[in-house]
């Protein structure tokens, strides 16, 4: 059973804003060729960060190491995961699991990637999202996958019965199962 396809997608950060604004701001300079120039220089140092930001995070895999096997809803669950190829730093998260925090893995390494059982049934898939950026951190690149796992047997919680719990209530003071007569 084929999961979700792997998605890609650019995260821009606010201060590319100011970039955008330089470049119009260029148009009124009066030195045409400073202007096109400084527009160079603005188009490469932001294709760069992109390709930055798309390379390191491509080149970084994880893997499922060890998980667990069975857990009640609402529990908080951690896989135990190898990320390769990370180099400086690449954020790392369990989408999945909506609402699980996010991690940062620098270098080769096994960690442990937390989340929450949210549903009840198996889980026999799970996705991760590798978040990086270039050393500007102007536009950052994400990467989600599908991994395989061996079934999660999520249950619903169990519910504890009240304090006092009285079988029988009403037949007097016998003690013993009730007789049923000569059956």
């Amino acid at each position: 059973m084929p999961g979700p396809r792997p998605s890609s997608r650019l995260h821009p950060h606010p201060l590319l804003l100011l970039a955008v604004v330089g470049w119009f701001l260029l148009a009124r300079a009066d030195d045409v060729l400073l202007a096109r120039g400084l527009r160079l220089a603005m188009l490469l140092i932001v294709a760069a960060d992109v390709v930055w930001a798309v390379v390191r995070t491509r080149r970084a895999s994880v893997r499922i190491v060890d998980q667990p096997t069975s857990a009640f809803v609402g529990d908080e669950i951690a896989l135990d995961v190898e990320v390769t190829g990370a180099g400086r730093g690449i954020t790392v998260g369990m989408t999945s699991s909506p609402g699980a925090p996010w991690v940062v893995a620098v270098g080769d390494g096994v960690g442990r990637l937390p989340g929450t059982a949210n549903f009840r049934g198996v889980a026999r898939l799970v996705t991760v999202q590798l978040r990086g950026h270039g050393p500007l951190g102007l536009v950052g690149f994400s990467h989600s996958s599908s991994l395989p796992i061996r079934p999660l047997w999520i249950a619903p919680r169990p519910v504890a019965p009240p304090a006092e719990l009285r079988l029988g209530a009403g037949h007097g003071d016998e003690s013993g199962p009730p007789d049923l007569g000569d059956a």
